[in-house]
């Protein structure tokens, strides 16, 4: 085989049955030559037995005896490799078929240190959730010293292999935040070069490392900052650190560690004066419906029309089912169209909307935008829903004849989708009083 172009690295430790369907991805890329180093980080189910099978030319398998954590295997990966550029799959993604030549070619295009695309996040059943858009190539560097902005994890970048090299490739001291260290101080080495289509599917799932191993974030975290002075003084201002620690507090929950997601979130109410922290702490204990959103959701758009690649890229795909109708969010809604007439809460369709804007105590056009962020991220029908559950739960009616437990969790939806972050907001929804005193008068909320 004549020298590749590309050596692309996939680290893997006893999941067959994803890094499979990510080789089958690579070996399929377009218009470009390439080799596929998998590091098999000490695999007990025959991944390596598996790979070598396929009798591709293009496949090498690395295998570690043991396990050595997924900076070294993709450290391994890099100092085999023989490509001009390197670029790294995470055994539980996919790529577009096109997505290392149009990448490739951007770079060549800017001179550039990496490049990166958007992604498409699918769920764990391979359904999209969202586009994950890639920030510009401009001001790159200076953007990743408050997040970790660029989509995808670490199956997004690639960048010339002698520059990985020289700059030591991963810290192995990291792994949950060592493809944020390295594009840092890839970004740092020279220009960027963005694809503004999605090139990745990004599987968010609860098996994945950003979610078992989700505790070692705070620690991780003050590790960067340590190495990235200039982290220190980003992640203080508000926003930045508190939506890492949300992220956090998501994993947390999401690996079956709800208290400690608590805890977290509480933290991050004190620190960061966050509204909507403190929501997410008061609704841990009872409901993780709203985990998601601080998992992965936060820089979602909505995603009308599906890559055509996508549903070849990811198995097991299937037309997105309909809700149930009988939800509780739904249910109240249907029976809450009697109690509307008596009450005069609820107008169809735009009166409904106008409604809220007036009763939120905001400015119409602030209120709007709130409104317009909420459909976004709830989808048409489920805001429909969930804002006229809301409505219906927060009147004078419903409290007198439904228990609170029911309007809260009736209310919740449209509050967190909707004013996670305006106390003034959660007082009308209803959260504030649902509890036995408003929250201003213990301190927890600024007035």
């Amino acid at each position: 085989m004549s020298a590749p172009e590309v050596s692309v690295v996939i680290p893997t430790l006893n999941r067959w049955a994803l890094v499979s369907h990510a080789v089958a991805g690579v070996l399929a890329q377009e218009d470009v030559a390439l080799e596929l180093i998998v590091v098999d980080d000490g695999s007990s189910d025959g991944t390596s037995e598996r790979l070598a099978a396929l009798g591709d030319p293009r496949l090498r398998v690395l295998r570690h005896d043991r396990p050595m954590g997924v900076a070294r295997a993709r450290n391994d990966g890099l100092a085999a490799a023989a490509g001009r550029w390197t670029a790294f799959l995470d055994d539980d993604d996919y790529w577009a078929p096109r997505k290392l030549r149009e990448q490739v070619d951007a770079a060549e295009a800017a001179g550039a240190a990496l490049a990166y695309s958007a992604a498409v996040v699918v769920d764990g059943g391979h359904e999209p959730a969202g586009l994950d858009p890639a920030p510009p190539a401009d001001g790159l560097a200076q953007d990743l010293m408050r997040h970790n902005s660029i989509p995808g994890g670490c199956s997004n970048v690639i960048a010339p292999t002698a520059l990985l090299h020289e700059l030591g490739g991963f810290d192995e001291r990291l792994s949950m935040l060592a493809d944020w260290d390295l594009w840092i101080r890839l970004a740092r080495s020279g220009p960027a070069a963005r694809c503004e289509q999605p090139h990745v599917a990004y599987l968010d799932h609860g098996a994945s490392m950003h979610v078992q191993q989700a505790d070692l974030a705070p620690a991780e975290l003050a590790y960067l900052a340590d190495k990235h002075p200039d982290l220190v003084e980003e992640s203080a201002t508000p926003g930045s650190g508190a939506w890492f620690m949300l992220w956090t507090a998501a994993g947390q929950y999401r690996a079956g560690r709800r208290w400690r997601a608590t805890a977290t979130y509480l933290r991050t109410a004190v620190r960061y004066r966050s509204e909507g922290a403190l929501l997410r702490a008061l609704a841990a204990p009872f409901t993780d419906r709203y985990v998601r959103r601080d998992a992965i959701e936060q820089s979602l758009r909505p995603l009308r029309r599906p890559p055509a690649w996508l549903a070849a890229a990811t198995p097991g795909a299937s037309p997105a089912a309909e809700p149930p109708a009988w939800r509780a969010p739904a249910v109240l809604a249907i029976a809450g169209w009697a109690l509307a007439g008596v009450t005069g809460h609820v107008r169809a369709g735009g009166a409904l909307e106008r409604r809220l804007v007036g009763d939120l105590g905001m400015p119409p056009a602030d209120a709007q935008v709130l409104l317009d962020r909420a459909r976004a991220r709830l989808g048409g029908r489920a805001y429909a829903r969930n804002a006229l559950a809301s409505v219906i739960a927060a009147n004078a009616v419903a409290r007198r004849l439904l228990p609170a437990d029911v309007r809260r969790r009736a209310i919740m939806p449209f509050a967190v989708s909707l004013l996670a972050t305006q106390a003034d907001g959660l007082a009308y929804v209803g959260l504030l009083d649902v509890a036995d005193e408003p929250l201003e008068t213990r301190g927890m909320l600024p007035r």
